[in-house]
């Protein structure tokens, strides 16, 4: 039973996680005037390059933009579960 409520309330923390940052996007899309489909696309690319090299957790994948004076800055977090075997070679 403790176990259901902590999962419950990791669901729950992560859901308001998941929402601030989806808010943090949408703002962000309007303030540097960036239609949305110009984030999915970045994200999607990101994703395609970032899967060449690891296994990764795409559903946990966060995207962000900051404006600081005149510079724009792309901050993207992604949950690596390993790195491919070849890319140590490299």
């Amino acid at each position: 039973m403790l176990e259901l409520i902590k999962w419950a309330r990791t669901r729950k923390e992560f859901s308001k996680e998941t929402a601030r940052d989806r808010l943090k996007n949408a703002i962000a899309v309007d303030r540097f005037d960036l239609a949305p489909d110009i984030i999915n696309a970045l994200r999607v690319d990101i994703t395609n390059a970032v899967s060449r090299y690891m296994v990764i957790e795409e559903e946990d994948q966060q995207v962000r933009l900051t404006r600081e004076n005149d510079s724009m800055t792309l901050v993207t977090s992604i949950p690596v579960r390993e790195v491919h075997r070849w890319a140590n070679n490299n």
